[in-house]
């Protein structure tokens, strides 16, 4: 970002599908005119189509903006990161990125310590030139600033309905990937980094450059988003797991409902329970590149948005590549 932002341009890129609360509407529009008053225009653009929030991030950097902020969830985002990746890197060096969160799970600003009440503070900040050098990963052409996940983890997020947000918010994620899982099976892959190798079934896995992903599951717990490297987590397949996951959704809504306001593992992140209860056969391992071979094609979730099946890629850090507004 330029040493002032006196006559600077800022995109907001907001989520249409986003339920956009009354007094987040009044956070921006009061940021909106105290920056306007210090010659900073803020632009609002609302997504119309699922590719949207890439376009307009792209645009936002070749058009010299300062800063393209994401409102909205962890797919927004994403689209904004992989549009402003676009870009060469002379031109993306120069835009500063940012999040006001708006969605179902938000896992990324949580993460980062930014909540929905913040989105005044987070423009504002624009003025202090509050900004981190964050890492990504990437996988194939595809780049990711959170999670990227494959098994019954990245399940959850492909069919979770809108009605099923709903009624859970974010523990659908969590509920969606369990049933999924119960109806598949287990994978057999092979995961080899520069030193290491692990090779067997597994039900899910994860590669965090972030901490939580699917509602609050901090399943990364290593992870740093700044720290030149991605932190792999692997819940090998076991009979006795999925036991205990189908006595816990096996039923109506309104006694998973009633589960989800109990001290029940399924309250507290369903992957968080397995971590802890199957900690001893839980598979970790800090990488920079990771080589994944599966026996067949699994469809990925890259920071919450599901990509085309792989059964053969590479995953790797890129490390501070985007310059984020914290």
């Amino acid at each position: 970002m330029k040493s002032s932002l006196d006559g600077a341009q800022v995109r907001l890129i907001v989520n249409g599908q986003a339920q956009i609360s009354g007094k987040l509407k009044r956070s921006l529009k009061r940021a909106t005119r105290d920056l306007g008053r210090q010659n900073v225009t803020v632009e609002t653009m609302v997504t119309d189509s699922p590719l949207a929030a890439e376009e307009l991030a792209a645009e936002a950097c070749y058009k010299d903006y300062a800063a393209v902020v994401a409102v909205g969830g962890d797919g927004t985002l994403h689209q904004v990161i992989n549009g402003v990746m676009q870009q060469r890197r002379g031109i993306r060096s120069e835009i500063v990125v940012g999040v006001i969160p708006a969605g179902t799970a938000n896992d990324f600003a949580t993460g980062l310590g930014i909540e929905k009440c913040d989105a005044y503070q987070t423009l504002m900040a624009l003025n202090s030139e509050s900004v981190r050098w964050l890492d990504l990963g990437k996988v194939e052409s595809r780049y990711f600033i959170n999670f990227a996940s494959g098994g019954f983890g990245a399940e959850a997020t492909r069919g979770s309905s809108a009605l099923m947000k709903t009624l859970y918010g974010a523990e659908a994620y969590a509920l969606n990937g369990v049933r999924r899982m119960l109806d598949s099976s287990a994978c057999r892959g092979t995961f080899k980094s520069k030193d290491w190798q692990w090779e067997g079934r597994f039900l899910t896995f994860a590669i965090g450059n972030g901490s939580q992903a699917g509602g609050g599951c901090v399943m990364c717990s290593k992870a740093q988003l700044d720290d030149g490297e991605l932190d792999l987590c692997i819940i090998p397949a076991h009979v006795e797991i999925r036991k205990l996951l189908y006595s816990w959704v096996n039923g109506p809504v309104s006694t998973v409902k009633n589960l989800l306001l109990m001290r029940n593992p399924l309250r507290y992140g369903v992957i968080s329970y397995l971590l802890e209860y199957y900690k001893k056969v839980i598979v970790r391992k800090r990488v920079s590149a990771l080589d994944i071979q599966l026996e067949h094609a699994l469809p990925l979730s890259l920071d919450g948005e599901t990509s085309g099946a792989l059964d053969k890629f590479r995953v790797r850090v890129l490390p501070h590549q985007i310059r984020f507004l914290a």
